[in-house]
């Protein structure tokens, strides 16, 4: 009884851990994308200056409309087919 506490105990913290490897990064670097440097430094400095300029980036957004034009397609075939 006790070791099965333990093994699911363990089974726990390995999934804590697994998902904290896969996902603290993801969040490390959405919380950097608002620093004012263009660098990961420290002191953190929040700004949205980044994503101000991305509205005037016209290629950018090109890009993302062909990437989202993609993906829609791509669904409709999918479910087509599927």
């Amino acid at each position: 009884m006790a070791t099965t506490r333990v093994l699911e105990w363990l089974g726990r913290f390995y999934i804590g851990l697994l998902l904290a490897f896969l996902y603290l990064p993801i969040i490390i670097m959405a919380l950097m994308s608002f620093n004012v440097s263009p660098f990961y430094q420290l002191p953190f400095e929040w700004t949205t200056e980044w994503y101000a300029s991305l509205w005037q980036n016209d290629q950018l957004i090109a890009a993302t409309w062909n990437s989202v034009e993609i993906a829609v397609i791509t669904t409709v075939i999918c479910v087509v087919l599927g």
